[in-house]
């Protein structure tokens, strides 16, 4: 042992600096792996003391051994020398190494399928209609053959960048494609969505657009003109908050005049629960009562849209958008002073959110004279 003049100085818990005379990489590091002594060498002390201070300086990591670490760096090493980033290759063996994916399906496999279930559930005309047009885009940017398992963020977040589109229409996007991938999730054509932690710009806060008073009287005068239906209808957006893509949708029995209430299956409502509206405003049920259900639950949604826009112009209005959803939440949360019952009718669980984007938009003045607004024939 004298010739081997082994020196060995303990600078910290379980790893020491020695000194072998008789090697020709005299200069060592040394620790214990499972018990077991293991040793690198180097021929100068300035790279021994390198190595050791740049790997082992912390000592040994909890459920990490020394000899672990190093394996780990030699392989971050021979990704690097082949120019890919060790978490790259990671995440192309789990989009390809999963053998519970069913492999083979492509981007129009994936749009095809989730159409089909949107249909399925009974989306809104509305909703399908931007759908498909915004998968139109997306396969004619990225290709109707691309493979699932190669789409990455990457890709994604190229493709939204490239839209030119405003904040708010790239955040009804992203809500497609969060819904797309997660499909093809749930039936393990993909381990995980690739649309995560997209760079989405906020949308900038304006003040909702509402109709004055005059300007729905005007409106519903209109439409009482071009038809009971109509005015029915425009009625349920104004004084009950219903949403465009929902007031086309109803069935007999839905909507209850004796009992005055209003219900909305779950297959039909945004959140996917079933929603009831027991606290519309009262002149709802007078512009109700001027329609015949049956009629008002055939008109589809373009039929509705169309008259309505016959309506606003011979009132002589341009709309904002969604003005009259807007309207019945910024009338009602002033007639009340709070946003309590604006929210349950509305179907929000929040009602502070409510209140923050429609206090102060309209007086009770003017509350008052919106939710008395009674069809011509009750005057």
């Amino acid at each position: 042992m004298a010739e081997r003049n082994i020196a060995t100085k303990a600078l910290y818990k379980g790893i020491r600096k020695c000194e072998r005379k008789d090697r020709r990489n005299r200069f060592g590091v040394e620790w214990k792996d499972d018990g077991k002594r293991r040793f690198r060498f180097f021929p100068t002390s300035e790279e021994r003391d390198t190595f050791y201070k740049s790997h082992f300086k912390a000592g040994t990591v909890e459920d990490f051994s020394l000899s672990e670490w190093l394996r780990w760096q030699d392989l971050k090493r021979e990704a690097e020398e082949i120019g890919i980033e060790p978490e790259t290759a990671l995440a192309i063996a789990r989009r390809h190494g999963g053998q519970t994916l069913k492999a083979g399906k492509t981007l129009k496999d994936a749009t095809t399928a989730y159409l089909a279930d949107a249909e399925r559930r009974r989306r809104s005309e509305d909703y399908l209609r931007h759908l498909r047009s915004f998968f139109a885009r997306l396969e004619a940017s990225l290709g109707k053959e691309m493979p699932l398992l190669e789409i990455d963020r990457e890709m994604i977040q190229a493709f939204f960048d490239g839209l030119g589109v405003g904040p708010v229409t790239l955040q009804n996007y992203r809500a497609y494609l969060t819904a797309l991938f997660n499909h093809a999730v749930a039936e393990e054509w993909l381990d995980r969505s690739p649309a995560t932690r997209l760079v989405i710009p906020e949308p900038k806060s304006e003040e909702p657009g509402i109709l004055t008073p005059k300007q729905t009287e005007d409106l519903l005068r209109a439409a009482q003109e071009i038809g009971p239906e109509l005015a029915a209808l425009l009625a349920l957006q104004c004084f009950a908050g219903i949403r465009n893509a929902n007031v086309t949708r109803f069935e007999p029995g839905e909507i209850d005049a004796k009992a005055k209430t209003i219900t909305i299956p779950a297959a039909k409502f945004k959140t996917g629960k079933r929603h009831v509206i027991e606290d519309a405003a009262p002149v709802l049920w007078s512009w109700i009562a001027l329609a015949d259900m049956e009629e008002l639950c055939r008109w589809t949604a373009r039929n509705y849209n169309w008259r309505k826009g016959q309506a606003f112009k011979a009132a002589k209005i341009d709309p904002p958008k969604n003005c009259l959803r807007h309207s019945f939440a910024s009338y009602r949360c002033a007639l009340d002073g709070s946003a309590e019952k604006a929210s349950y009718i509305l179907g929000h669980q929040n009602p502070r959110e409510i209140w923050q984007a429609y206090k102060a938009t309209a007086s009770r003045a003017d509350a008052k004279k919106y939710f008395a607004i009674k069809p011509a024939a009750e005057k």
